[in-house]
């Protein structure tokens, strides 16, 4: 009786659907853009998330290892710069995009697509995310937190007043050129990269964050109210070795600030292939 229990239950098993992937690739729109001279021609195949995970990511990228017509033709950018983590734009998954080379005239269809898909899950390691509650209480000094620490990570939220001083500090160096190339510090230099980068000035409702982030891990910053509600922007930048955040309205003195990290748990790789992809 014992050795029929055992066997129905390996049929079952056997007969049961497997569970779908994490996270899955389709294609969507294809934006084809054939010429003979090249200018601004190429291929632009959407891709989009699918699975259980899609949902949660926070961003993700894409790359494309292989990608050839029906004609047989190699479709890869050789020498392509890595792409950008994209973030969702509304509550959708992120939007991902392949930049391929023209097919061939008489092609009608891309044979294969294939590569991986990097996708940002931080809901998923705790150590992915750093809070600071009330932070604006305690600017000037590095945040502390056992994650940031972990990755090696140090974060300062920036002051008006220590960023005016600073401003001061840059006009006046540059009014001595031959003084300023003597100039020293991590500091300084941070500084004065930050002020050659902007377009104007920082909004006094702004907020200015300055991260150390030899290891690439910190992938967003953002502003939560006390209730835990993100509080709406109106944009952000990154020059040099700072996130600048722009609002309309000043952030209560409340709030708490979330640095997103890309911790190896958090980060999940997958393959992705697609087949006979047709051609508008």
């Amino acid at each position: 009786m014992k050795l029929a229990v055992l066997g129905l239950a390996a049929l079952l098993a056997a007969a049961a659907p497997s569970k779908p992937s994490a996270i899955g690739v389709t294609s969507g729109d294809v934006t084809d853009r054939r010429r003979n001279d090249n200018t601004f021609a190429g291929l632009e195949v959407e891709l989009k998330l699918t699975g259980e995970a899609a949902g949660e990511a926070r961003g993700a990228r894409a790359t494309v290892e292989k990608a050839v017509d029906d004609t047989g033709r190699n479709l890869v950018k050789e020498g392509a710069r890595p792409p950008e983590f994209e973030k969702p734009t509304g509550q959708g998954s992120p939007g991902l995009k392949l930049d391929l080379r023209n097919p061939a005239r008489r092609a009608k269809s891309v044979r294969e697509i294939s590569g991986q898909v990097e996708v940002f899950l931080p809901d998923r390691d705790p150590a992915a995310v750093a809070s600071a509650d009330r932070f604006l209480s305690g600017m000037d000094r590095p945040i502390a937190s056992p994650a940031l620490k972990a990755s090696h990570t140090e974060v300062t939220v920036v002051s008006r007043k220590t960023y005016d001083a600073e401003k001061k500090k840059d006009e006046e160096r540059k009014k001595k050129e031959a003084e300023s190339a003597g100039v020293a510090g991590a500091v300084v230099n941070a500084f004065s990269g930050l002020f050659e980068g902007l377009f104007g000035d920082i909004g006094e409702n702004d907020v200015l964050v300055r991260v150390n982030d030899p290891g690439k891990k910190v992938f967003g910053v953002e502003v939560f109210d006390a209730a835990g509600k993100p509080i709406d922007n109106a944009g952000s930048m990154k020059v040099g070795d700072f996130w600048i955040l722009k609002f309309t309205e000043k952030v209560p003195a409340d709030a708490s600030l979330r640095i997103y990290l890309m911790t190896a748990k958090a980060v999940v790789t997958a393959p992705f292939s697609l087949k006979d992809v047709a051609l508008p």
